[in-house]
C-alpha cells in the first residue's frame, strides 16, 4: 500500500519551488528515495536543486544552521532569496 499512499504524485504535480536535501549519513533508503523523487521531478521539467550534505546525519544538517558549517545555510539562503 506504500505506492497508494505516496506523496510523490502530488509533489510532481506541484508548482511550488523546492530545494531538496539529504545527508550522507542518512540511511541508504533515504538516499534512494531522495534521488528517485528528484528524478521524477526532473522528468516533469521541474528539476529542483538536490543537495547531498556530506558529513551530516538527518538531524545534524539542521543543527548546523547558524554555525561555521554553511553546507545547508548558504544554499537555503540563496533558494529563499531567489538566487538559486
Amino acid at each position: 500500500m506504500y505506492a497508494q499512499r505516496s506523496a510523490l504524485p502530488g509533489l510532481v504535480a506541484s508548482t511550488v519551488p523546492l530545494l531538496m536535501a539529504y545527508a550522507e549519513l542518512d540511511p541508504e533508503d533515504f538516499h534512494r528515495q531522495s534521488e528517485s523523487a528528484h528524478a521524477a521531478l526532473c522528468a516533469r521539467s521541474h528539476c529542483p536543486p538536490l543537495l547531498k550534505l556530506m558529513g551530516h546525519s538527518h538531524m545534524s544538517e539542521v543543527y548546523a544552521i547558524n554555525t561555521a558549517d554553511t553546507s545547508l545555510t548558504h544554499p537555503l539562503r540563496d533558494f529563499v532569496s531567489g538566487r538559486r
